[in-house]
């Protein structure tokens, strides 16, 4: 199985987007100026905490408040200790202040749609996508399918979907041909996804579909990176 690539730390230093792999001819990133919000979706294993702290390391450099909001550990990004309902309608308050700073919001569907707040935090999620980016909210949604089946018995998880309809797109690991082309159209039949570790698929804005390699984005490597700006 091939490696999966290295981060490069200087191009995080340098660029003005939130860069988190390469496609054949460039970078793979997610641009909040562009893409309102990004959703990176895949089975366990394939790459989405690696690409969470690439994404979220390059959100600091560009002076983003950052939230944590799923388990993944994430050294000198803040993480709020109270419910995801009640965080984000705090935040949302916030930002409702002219001058508010920007954020970024790692965010986890397999663990947001179980439990007894499931529908609660699938409203408020609902109300970023359709206005979060307005206030400055960019939410950066993991997820094990496209088709978010952990909130599959939710009443408001139609309102979620299509997730490409609100930003980037990011496919990992092998998705099925019909998968492709429910996420993508035609353009998603053209390519398929490679096979080796943190690959996968990404549409452009101007719609192409493109294979991308995600970094691999080791833990002490991020923590002396966010803490160099901490600093």
């Amino acid at each position: 199985m091939t490696a999966m690539l290295p981060v490069d730390w200087d191009l995080i230093d340098a660029t003005f987007t939130l860069p988190f792999g390469y496609i054949w001819n460039g970078v793979a990133e997610f641009n909040p100026e562009h893409d309102e919000h990004a959703f990176i979706v895949g089975p366990p294993a394939s790459g989405k905490t690696v690409i969470a702290r690439s994404i979220a390391a390059a959100a600091v450099v560009q002076g983003f408040d950052v939230l944590n909001l799923t388990s993944a550990s994430l050294p000198g990004v803040r993480h709020p200790s109270t419910a995801f309902s009640t965080t984000l309608k705090q935040l949302i308050a916030e930002r409702r202040v002219p001058g508010a700073e920007r954020v970024i919001v790692l965010t986890d569907a397999s663990e947001l749609l179980t439990g007894r707040n499931a529908a609660a935090n699938a409203n408020i999620l609902a109300s970023l996508l359709g206005g979060g980016a307005k206030l400055g909210i960019h939410l950066v949604l993991f997820a094990s399918d496209p088709y978010l089946t952990d909130g599959a018995d939710i009443d408001a998880i139609d309102d979620l979907l299509p997730l490409t309809r609100n930003g980037l797109v990011a496919l990992l690991d092998k998705p099925t041909e019909n998968v492709r082309l429910e996420m993508f159209g035609t353009d998603g039949l053209t390519v398929t996804a490679p096979g080796h570790l943190g690959g996968g698929l990404l549409q452009q804005r101007n719609g192409s579909v493109e294979q991308f390699r995600a970094w691999h984005a080791e833990l002490p490597d991020f923590s002396r990176f966010v803490a160099s700006y901490a600093t």
